[in-house]
Formats: C-alpha cells, sequence, structure tokens
C-alpha cells in the first residue's frame, strides 16, 4: 500500500476495478486481434489483406477521434465506456453467430467489418477512461493513477503476442474459438462498469466556453488550441512521424517469423 493509496478508499477502489477491468478487455481484444491478422495472412498468403486488416482498424477511429473527445467532454464516462464496450461485444457475437448458423468459414470481409466497427467504438472509449483518471482520483494521486494506465497498455502489449501464439498452437488453426475468448474478456471489462458510479468532472473555464457550441464548433476549437500552442503542436507531429515511420516495421515482423 503506497503513502495515502489505499484500495480502502472508495474512489482509488472504483479507479482500481475499472483499470483491472480495462486491461483484462484490451488484452483480450490485443490477442483476438494478432489472432485474426495471423490467420489472415496464412490463409491468403497477401500482403494487401494483411495490410488492409490494419488498415480498417486504425483509418475509421482516426476519423472519429476528434467528434468522439468532444462527446466524452459532454457526456457521462462511464456510459460511453459501457456502451463502446457493448458494441464491439456486439459485433463480435452477431459475426460469430453469423458464421456458426450460415456454416461459413470466415472471410477477410469479416474482419474488416468488425475491425472498423471495433476502431469506432476504441475512439470513444479510450479517450473516456482516461480522462475519467482525473475524476475518479484525487489529485495527488494522479501520477500514480497514470503509471498504472500505462502499466496496463504496456502489459497488454508485451503479454498479448506471446499469449496470441500460444493460443493458435492450441486451437491448429481454428480461428472461430478465438472468438470466444473476445467474448469472455469483454464481459470482464464491463461487468466493473455495471456496479460503479464516475464523479461529474469540475467545470472549468475552457468547459464553460464551450458547452453551448455543437459538436463541430467543438471540435474545430479544439484543433484552434492546438494549432495556436506551436511547441505542443510540433510535438505531436514529431510523434506522428515517429508512429508513421516505425510501424513500416512493427507491422511486418508477424510476417518475417511467420
Amino acid at each position: 500500500e503506497m503513502s495515502g493509496w489505499s484500495w480502502k478508499d472508495p474512489s482509488i477502489r472504483v479507479f482500481l476495478i475499472v483499470w483491472i477491468g480495462q486491461v483484462i478487455s484490451r488484452t483480450g481484444s490485443y490477442i483476438v486481434s494478432f489472432c485474426l491478422c495471423v490467420w489472415i495472412y496464412q490463409h491468403t498468403q497477401s500482403m494487401a489483406f494483411y495490410g488492409l486488416t490494419h488498415f480498417f482498424a486504425v483509418l475509421p477511429g482516426l476519423l472519429t477521434s476528434p467528434f468522439a473527445g468532444c462527446y466524452v467532454d459532454r457526456l457521462d464516462r462511464r456510459k460511453i465506456m459501457l456502451v463502446s464496450d457493448l458494441v464491439s461485444l456486439s459485433t463480435s457475437v452477431t459475426l460469430y453467430l453469423y458464421i456458426l448458423f450460415t456454416e461459413s468459414t470466415i472471410q477477410p470481409w469479416h474482419i474488416y467489418l468488425g475491425n472498423s466497427i471495433s476502431s469506432i467504438c476504441s475512439s470513444f472509449q479510450s479517450p473516456a477512461f482516461e480522462s475519467a483518471t482525473t475524476v475518479l482520483v484525487p489529485p495527488e494521486f494522479y501520477a500514480k493513477a497514470s503509471g498504472l494506465v500505462e502499466i496496463g497498455s504496456g502489459l497488454v502489449e508485451l503479454l498479448s503476442p506471446a499469449a496470441a501464439g500460444v493460443l493458435l498452437s492450441y486451437l491448429k488453426g481454428d480461428i472461430q474459438k478465438i472468438f470466444i475468448l473476445d467474448f469472455v474478456t469483454f464481459i470482464l471489462g464491463v461487468l466493473p462498469l455495471l456496479f460503479v458510479t464516475f464523479p461529474s468532472p469540475k467545470e472549468t473555464t475552457i468547459g464553460k466556453t464551450v458547452q453551448n457550441q455543437t459538436i463541430l464548433q467543438d471540435a474545430k476549437f479544439g484543433f484552434e488550441y492546438l494549432f495556436n500552442r506551436k511547441g505542443l503542436f510540433a510535438l505531436l507531429l514529431l510523434f506522428s512521424f515517429a508512429n508513421f515511420t516505425a510501424n513500416y516495421v512493427f507491422e511486418l515482423v508477424p510476417i518475417m517469423i511467420l
């Protein structure tokens, strides 16, 4: 138990419960995503199909992110996380049942559709969880809470590929069973959100300025805020360029291993 950081504190307890659920849910999603990428390359032997898997996992969320942030600012963060997880879960269940009852095999477009919907849901869920940290824990624990969020992300990215490799070997290519893992981890991520409440964020000067604006005006305000701060904007461009170039290598690693 860290100084002042105690499970007995209701706000800390709620944060930890939600954090554990989100780590489990994201781990399941990463494992499934990795398995599907490997499966689609093994069955098509096409880098184009493989690349499109990542394309549809990123672009829809990228397009909706500026507007998702506006909704996160206006609505209950817990409900946004809950709805996002339930929509992703419903998508997986629908695809699984479609394949099961039609006795079809998984097609690339199934994966592209699932990735697109999951990407859009993540564009709402991620900022909702990250911003909820500031209302769940006292200000003196922001650094500790932020550290836990980053640790969770690191654990997910570190453990998921290894777990996915073991799972693929165990299932011997029966990719449909992967969806069961997706269901279980999504449910474990949703359950905590059903039994906790998030405090309302404190109103700020900027919040008062944009509260009567439309979503488009709100998004425009956000872009202007960013562009007017040259240092912050330059840092964003630097990270964007680094991620863009690094992903050329990262996306090829699974193929080189196969």
